[in-house]
């Protein structure tokens, strides 16, 4: 059995990375996986010490062994990130999650440096599970070879895209703009599943731009992304209709953050919707009402 696990790729072609895992059993995965695409999850939940006081303080769940410098963080995220470059065309799968907004962006700018082999990838997440609001001091952080907004060229094979904001400005995806300056029918044509979490009024705001130009959406969730309206613009967008939007699920907001989100879009053929942890606004029913939507759902989860 020990030779038959050795010889069968398809074990070895979901690779997931920690804190703690080696650059040598990386190389080996990548070996043993060959000639297979390959699923990579990185997880980075060390936090790095400062050299100047940070009133941040890491959360119980935080990785304990803490590096010396976030500069530490970087050498061993490009060492890695080198080796998996090196079979970035068998990308399938993507995800990334981290701590230190530093590294976020520098996992944005070398991915988007080869997103033109990416031709396998099918499903990217991006993920800062942190409460910065903005980078922090960042003593002893080695800025990337070059600065390379993540979704700098377009994307025409993705199909599940995750991003959940925390520690990072839009400015790391999309070029020094905000989102509501991308084409996204030319930058993400095929995206059927789209995941956004942890987003503020302005963020949503701006990237309900995107949504509406998703021709291929068929399944939209937004998390934790509560909403005043004095972070949103005066202007709303104008609203749309997702004709392809099967399947909604707003989680952990606000009933302004549905509010918004009935007025900018319309989804005439949803069969799903899930309200979880979000109070219900009127809005909802005058919505519920104009579009019919009893006898086209065949899933409705309210939840309190």
């Amino acid at each position: 059995w020990h030779d038959v696990s050795l010889d069968t790729p398809y074990l070895w072609s979901f690779i997931s990375i920690t804190d703690r895992t080696s650059t040598d059993w990386i190389r080996r995965s990548l070996r043993r996986s060959w000639p297979l695409p390959i699923s990579i999850r990185i997880s980075s939940h060390t936090f790095a010490n400062r050299l100047k006081p940070s009133a941040f303080v890491p959360p119980p769940w935080a990785n304990k062994r803490r590096l010396d410098t976030v500069a530490d963080l970087c050498k061993i995220f490009d060492e890695r990130m080198a080796i998996l470059l090196q079979h970035v065309d068998r990308w399938i799968r993507l995800l990334y999650s981290a701590v230190e907004p530093p590294l976020i962006r520098r996992f944005a700018s070398m991915v988007s440096g080869n997103i033109h082999k990416t031709e396998r990838l099918t499903e990217l997440a991006l993920q800062c599970n942190t409460t910065y609001q903005k980078d922090p001091d960042g003593c002893g952080f080695i800025p990337p070879p070059s600065s390379r907004p993540l979704f700098k060229m377009p994307m025409p094979f993705l199909e599940k895209l995750t991003l959940s904001y925390g520690g990072f400005s839009e400015a790391v995806l999309f070029n020094g703009k905000h989102s509501i300056h991308v084409q996204a029918p030319q930058t993400f044509p095929a995206v059927q599943e789209l995941k956004l979490a942890r987003m503020d009024g302005r963020s949503l705001w701006s990237f309900m731009n995107i949504i509406k130009g998703l021709p291929q959406l068929r399944s939209l969730t937004i998390v934790d992304s509560p909403i005043n309206f004095t972070d949103v613009p005066s202007a709303t967008p104008s609203a749309a209709a997702l004709e392809l939007l099967g399947n909604l699920n707003v989680q952990y907001s606000n009933g302004k953050t549905l509010s918004f989100i009935f007025r900018s879009l319309s989804f005439p053929n949803i069969n799903s919707l899930s309200i979880v942890r979000t109070s219900l606004p009127d809005s909802f029913v005058d919505f519920a009402l104009e579009n019919s939507l009893s006898p086209k759902l065949q899933k409705l989860n309210l939840e309190a």
